[in-house]
């Protein structure tokens, strides 16, 4: 099982390196290869995000993507992931989407391990994926940690 985690942003420059991974495993495992865009929808923009993240996907193969969203409050259901090769889980205010998917942790692990799914983490989608995370930037007192 691949996970990557990644801080956050959208730069083109590194589209190949950040989902290229993700879409090749999915690629190889599935005739019909989907990945899951687990989106908690804060703000009723899942679907606009929900297309950012399609549109990188497709461009670097013939992958279908299943945007997930979860309203705020409710927990991620995830029997819907079902016929999925890959997890992509997005970026936004982490304590909603530790709210969202923290309670069906152990469910979400089994389905991820029993099924070898790749895991890609954005921002919250990454902080939320262990046990411990630095979450706050890219500052550390005052000084930049990364680009």
């Amino acid at each position: 099982m691949h996970i990557t985690l990644v801080g956050g942003g959208w730069d083109p420059e590194y589209r190949q390196s950040v989902y290229g991974p993700i879409v090749e495993q999915v690629s190889r495992r599935s005739a019909e290869p989907a990945v899951a865009v687990v989106l908690v929808d804060e703000s009723g923009e899942s679907a606009e995000v929900g297309a950012r993240f399609t549109a990188v996907v497709k461009s670097l193969g013939d992958v279908q993507t299943r945007v997930i969203g979860v309203p705020v409050g409710q927990l991620l259901e995830v029997a819907a992931l079902e016929g999925c090769a890959g997890l992509i889980v997005g970026g936004g205010l982490t304590p909603a989407y530790a709210d969202a998917l923290a309670p069906v942790a152990e469910e979400l692990r089994q389905w991820l391990v029993s099924n070898d799914v790749p895991y890609l983490g954005f921002s919250a989608g990454a902080a939320i994926a262990s046990s411990h995370a630095v979450v706050g930037g890219w500052l550390h007192g005052g000084t930049p940690v990364c680009p």
